[in-house]
């Protein structure tokens, strides 16, 4: 394992940030989810290097404005999640990205339009979506967690994006904290040992 980040979704009840999860850690989909997941985990092999995915989620925490600053520790991306059919669900994006950024200042953040495969109700314009992230300096994707469609492509520009801040990267971009290249050698030539932020 050459690098381990723990990502965090945020976003409004039924966006489909557990679907989100679910598509890309064990690639199905399903319209009824029994119960929700605390974590789930994905390791991606990006530039020959291996880079594990530690995706938590809010469990309907956020319906009753219970998440604390405890939720967010030692994140090192918070992805923030919309419903394009839904009006609300983008509105409430700024909402959640400052939430996000008062509790974890240095992960990087994402913005992520879900269920393109409703595209007949879309009214959300991708252009929109786009301009929100340009806004706030993020990376944005549209995605579908019931097709699969683009969840892949947007999990792996997060890892590269993570791994371009990471210590001992010699790419381009902002720190990504306490998660760690677990292969770097520290001043005096030994061997770190763990890694990565594990909640």
């Amino acid at each position: 394992m050459d690098y381990r980040f723990k990502l965090i979704l945020l976003g409004n009840i039924d966006v489909g940030k557990t679907s989100l999860i679910i598509r890309f850690a064990d690639n199905s989909f399903s319209e009824e989810i029994s119960g929700e997941i605390d974590q789930k985990s994905r390791d991606l092999k990006i530039d020959g290097k291996t880079v594990r995915l530690i995706i938590t989620d809010t469990a309907g925490q956020e319906r009753f404005r219970t998440l604390t600053s405890s939720y967010y520790r030692n994140a090192d991306a918070i992805i923030v999640a919309y419903d394009i059919t839904d009006q609300e669900s983008f509105t409430d994006v700024e909402g959640h990205i400052t939430e996000g950024t008062r509790y974890s200042q240095r992960s990087e953040k994402f913005l992520v339009g879900n269920k393109t495969d409703l595209e007949s109700e879309r009214v959300i314009k991708t252009e929109s979506g786009k301009a929100l992230a340009d806004k706030h300096n993020i990376m944005f994707f549209e995605t579908s967690a019931k097709t699969g469609a683009e969840v892949d492509k947007f999990f792996e520009a997060v890892a590269r994006k993570l791994i371009g801040g990471a210590p001992g990267s010699d790419k381009p971009g902002s720190s990504a904290g306490p998660s760690i290249n677990i292969n770097q050698k520290p001043p005096g030539g030994k061997k770190k040992s763990g890694g990565g932020c594990m909640v």
